[in-house]
């Protein structure tokens, strides 16, 4: 397997996302100003507003992004050795368990930074965006969404598709292609 191939298989799914965000961002503003100019009360409404990005996510800018994924044929995946099932000690899960709580709170910390320095440059406080769109949602609608349709759409996404794209170039690439993406779709340090 060349560069060439890798580089492909890379721009594809560059351009994928590309398109993906692209379509979600712009495709909105139209609809919302056609709604504006017939029936400005369905803005008010946190169900329409819920219900338009979903359709507009998950069914026009996710299927978009796929087709574009999966227009370059990716190169077949290597021989693949089967792993070897380990089992862990307890005290190697306990060692791995507080490795895990520390990271959680370097990561932490880390965000925090990235979000204050982030509210320095915007010159407004820079929040955490998931969490106060969900609070304006009532449970029902908060449920759809973190329950049933994003992670729905975003295991199809950073999973499936982005697998499809770039596992062949082994696991260590696929994690850091896919967690990259997932950081820079969501734009939100803070997750």
């Amino acid at each position: 397997m060349g560069i060439r191939e890798i580089r492909k298989s890379y721009n594809r799914l560059g351009w994928s996302m590309l398109a993906y965000m692209a379509i979600y961002q712009f495709m909105s503003l139209p609809f919302l100003l056609l709604v504006k100019q017939f029936w400005p009360e369905l803005l008010s409404e946190t169900w329409f507003n819920l219900i338009l990005n979903e359709v507009i996510q998950y069914g026009i800018a996710l299927p978009v992004a796929v087709l574009i994924m999966n227009s370059a044929k990716a190169p077949k995946p290597q021989e693949v050795r089967p792993q070897r099932k380990y089992r862990l000690s307890a005290g190697e899960f306990v060692h791995y368990l507080i490795l895990s709580i520390g990271l959680l709170f370097l990561f932490n910390i880390v965000g925090t930074y990235l979000n204050y320095l982030i509210s320095l440059v915007k010159g407004s406080q820079a929040g955490n965006i998931v969490e106060q769109s969900l609070t304006s949602y009532s449970i029902p609608q908060a449920f759809l969404l973190t329950v049933i349709s994003a992670p729905i759409g975003e295991e199809l996404l950073f999973r499936k598709c982005i697998f499809r794209a770039v596992g062949c170039y082994g696991e260590k690439a696929f994690l850091f292609t896919s967690a990259s993406l997932f950081m820079l779709m969501h734009g939100n340090v803070i997750q």
